[in-house]
């Protein structure tokens, strides 16, 4: 072998070593940051903290069963598989509660920590701590142990190593902030008054009345000032900048459903129970399902990582579920700041004059102050001074660089400033066996309000609307309310026993989808206007008020049901409006898909395609130039516009339909055919000039995207590799959807963006009190929480497909096949 061939072979050895040792190296950092993490789900582990060994069970979705001796080493072994599967979930429940993500973040987060702080859900915490028992403090503190035990045993999760985070320990107050949390994420009224404090200012009151189904109280002028209006609009950017990151749906009111019917419509002759709660989707799944067994405890069901107790579930007696009770519980009031001192506001006047201005006889009182230290990554602290009158907040304290208000400021008043005993009740509930205990247990449940469908295995079906209901002096509120002025100011709440409730009602059924409580029209106390569009509920009604006896795939069916009852009353006005017209030969083809439609948003289906898109050229064309930059903000609260465009459309002679930029007056049929025009158009840009390439499942998609990196990914100066990372490594998706906003199986898109889905069935779970002892269910993901486990998505294509799994509750253990994990005490 010559010289230069031995030099091209040490060359290519050379080359060869150094390229195994880059890929060994990238192996090693591969396992380490993302494999290492893995749980184990079976042998042996010792633990400080217990008292007697715990036994685990995972089943075959790795639903653990916890079998404890003591009911203090049962929540220790929840919050070590809650952490031990969902510790980065936690973690930045742990940011959110007390306000910390600039510390890890950057200044960009400074704002979203100024919310989360002028809400002040961690000071919110240490007041509901006080007003536990001993034994709840136990519980909780249980819990912490157990979740800081398996945060110390195990590695970082592979999002807390991309993010440079260490783990924050847990404590009790951690779990009581995201009550609190979910409480905020459930509170649409203070975005919808917003938005209608907004529309006020810019429409004339003929057009801003026609707007909602409901007469809507108009602010007086001075209150929808040039100042409050931009003054709102930051408010509402800063809302839904929290929806971004943290995966609430504020401003896309996501709805639920949830069904009871009794033995007499069953062919096992014992109730059967249906719910699934529509949240914001993401990876890894929002709820974490267990069975519980312990002294006293036995109950299988959802639970929130972070949460120690069911939420959604059933024991071997009773059922379950819950939607939102879509309680107007926020209201907004412009307050007037003393000018001779600063620190004061006005408490009460006794009059206002004709420019808004308290008048008369004042009373005033000095302002409560917090000082906040903010740690921002990269910068020094940031100090802000939070402030208080007796009606909550000064939110306007939030946006100081766009507070031109002078004198004035707004407050915000919120059933949630208050401490309340959510977990507390949610306890009993896990540990009722009758309708008189399990309605006993609601009585501390305050926020967010619920309603509550229940059933048992004695053949009792339930309702129960459980909330803080406000009182308000002089009724339903205005957008914005006189901080000083007796109207609108909240005098009590109504009576835990004048809350709507029903007990086995002679229909056989109860169900609730987001709309108004069963209560006749002279029921007492203002609830809401902010029910969800009726269309969920009218079609649940029909498919469960059958002459044939029903069973649980019969409950899954509804679930699954992709009928639209808003598509069924709309698409006939459509059809109308083209009588005796000659339309072009494009929206002649797009007539004869809405004729033949069946109104069923399946996959496959072309006309679901055109009348969503026609849906939204009808609501830009009506609403888009006369409402100008508020446009936007009234279509993300998606259940204004839909239910808007239903009444609208039975209204012919409505103000709406004229564009007062022509000097025709246009009338509800020429607007009806314009829009299709434009939607067809739309369609052909977007899917091309085929009719039969205008799929639902090619228009409306879901990606399942991670909390935080999901955001950040999506920013135009995110780093490749991030996006790499969660494009490959930690979303699941695109998939093609069925269904819409208003089928029973809710697949809500932001009208803002279509039709990328965001909000659906945030799980689906059924129970046939006939065979409590099991459960139908289905994660949109898995139980896992790390990325490249197969249980972060092994339910998806069960989901996606309509198809369940059963989780099995069994005191023994015995039927229950998988790995086994053993916790014991340390000795």
């Amino acid at each position: 072998m010559g010289r230069g061939a031995r030099a091209m072979r040490r060359w290519f050895l050379g080359v060869l070593g150094m390229l195994s040792g880059l890929l060994l190296l990238a192996g090693l950092i591969i396992w380490f940051l993302i494999y290492r993490p893995l749980p184990n789900y079976t042998g042996r582990i010792q633990l400080d903290g217990l008292q007697e060994p715990v036994v685990i069970r995972w089943d075959s979705s790795r639903v653990p069963h916890i079998y404890a001796r003591t009911e203090r080493d049962l929540f220790f072994a929840l919050g070590y598989v809650h952490a031990y599967e969902r510790r980065w979930q936690m973690t930045l429940v742990q940011l959110a509660v007390e306000g910390r993500f600039a510390e890890f973040f950057g200044p960009e987060l400074v704002p979203l920590d100024r919310l989360m702080r002028t809400l002040g859900f961690w000071r919110l915490a240490q007041s509901m701590w006080e007003e536990l028992t001993e034994v709840e403090r136990l519980r909780l503190e249980a819990y912490s142990a157990g979740v800081n035990a398996a945060t110390a045993r195990h590695p970082r999760p592979v999002e807390a190593v991309l993010a440079n985070l260490s783990p924050i320990p847990w404590t009790p107050l951690h779990s009581l902030g995201l009550v609190r949390l979910m409480g905020w994420e459930l509170a649409f009224s203070w975005q919808l008054d917003l938005t209608m404090g907004l529309l006020a200012e810019k429409l004339d009151s003929a057009r801003f009345q026609a707007l909602f189904p409901i007469p809507y109280p108009e602010p007086s002028s001075p209150i929808a000032a040039r100042q409050v209006r931009e003054t709102l609009a930051i408010l509402r950017e800063l809302g839904r900048s929290l929806a971004s990151w943290l995966g609430s749906p504020q401003g896309v009111a996501g709805g639920s459903n949830a069904w009871a019917v009794s033995g007499r419509l069953t062919r096992s002759g014992k109730p059967l129970l249906a719910n699934d709660p529509h949240l914001l989707l993401y990876a890894p799944a929002r709820w974490y399902e267990v069975v519980l067994h312990a002294p006293g405890w036995q109950v299988a069901g959802a639970t929130l990582p972070g949460g120690p107790v069911v939420v959604l579930g059933h024991t071997p007696s009773i059922a379950w579920g819950v939607t939102n009770a879509m309680l107007d519980d926020c209201d907004f009031y412009l307050e007037a700041v003393d000018p001779r001192r600063p620190g004061w506001y006005v408490l009460s006047a006794s009059a206002t004059d004709s420019l808004g201005r308290p008048a008369g006889s004042i009373t005033y009182a000095r302002f409560q102050t917090r000082t906040e230290r903010i740690r921002v990554r990269g910068r020094g602290d940031s100090l802000i001074v939070i402030r208080y009158t007796v009606r909550g907040p000064v939110v306007t304290d939030l946006v100081p660089e766009a507070n031109q208000l002078g004198d004035r400021l707004i407050t915000l008043r919120w059933t949630g400033f208050e401490p309340s005993g959510e977990l507390r009740a949610l306890w009993r509930v896990n540990q009722a066996r009758s309708w008189n205990e399990f309605r006993e247990a609601l009585r501390d449940f305050a926020v967010p309000a619920q309603n509550f469908v229940y059933a048992d295995t004695a053949g009792h079906i339930g309702y129960l609307y459980a909330g803080r209901i406000p009182i308000r002096h002089g009724g339903r509120p205005r957008p914005i309310e006189y901080g000083w002025e007796t109207r609108g100011q909240w005098t009590g709440y109504v009576p835990f026993e004048e809350q709507p409730q029903l007990l086995d009602p002679p229909s056989g059924l109860v169900a609730t989808a987001n709309n108004p409580p069963p209560v006749s029209d002279r029921y007492p106390h203002y609830l809401s206007e902010l029910w969800e569009p009726s269309a969920r509920i009218i079609r649940i009604r029909e498919l469960l008020q059958t002459d044939r006896k029903l069973d649980a795939s019969d409950m899954m069916r509804i679930q699954l049901d992709l009928l639209s009852p808003f598509a069924r009353n709309l698409v006939p006005y459509i059809l109308d409006a083209f009588e005796g017209q000659s339309p072009p030969d494009s929206l002649r083809e797009a007539l004869s898909y809405l004729r033949n439609w069946d109104y069923r948003y399946a996959p496959e289906s072309i006309a679901a395609s055109i009348f969503e898109t026609w849906v939204l050229a009808w609501s830009r064309l009506l609403f888009a130039e006369p409402m100008g930059a508020s446009y936007d903000r009234w279509l993300f609260m998606a259940l204004a516009p839909i239910r808007t465009i239903e009444a609208l459309i039975a209204q012919p002679e409505n103000p709406w339909y004229d564009d007062p930029r022509t000097p025709q007056r246009e009338d509800r049929d020429e607007r009806i055919r314009q829009a299709l025009g434009e939607a067809v158009s739309e369609l052909r840009r977007r899917l091309g000039p085929d009719s039969y390439t205008w799929r639902w499942e090619h228009l409306h998609t879901l990606t399942l995207e991670p909390l935080l990196f999901g955001e950040a990914a999506r920013r135009p100066d995110a780093p490749a590799l991030l996006r790499f990372l969660v494009r490959r490594l930690l979303a699941l998706g695109p998939y093609g959807m069925p269904g819409s906003y208003t089928t029973i199986p809710q697949a809500q898109y932001w009208l803002t963006e279509p039709f990328a889905m965001r909000v659906g069935a945030s799980i689906r779970r059924i129970v046939d009190l006939a065979q409590p002892d099991r459960s139908y269910s289905i994660l949109p993901g898995g139980q896992s929480g790390h990325p490249v486990s197969r249980y972060y998505r092994d339910q998806l294509p069960r989901w996606l497909e309509g198809r369940y799994k059963i989780v099995l509750m069994d005191s023994t253990g015995a039927r229950i096949s998988g790995s086994t994990l053993r916790l014991e005490p340390t000795r």
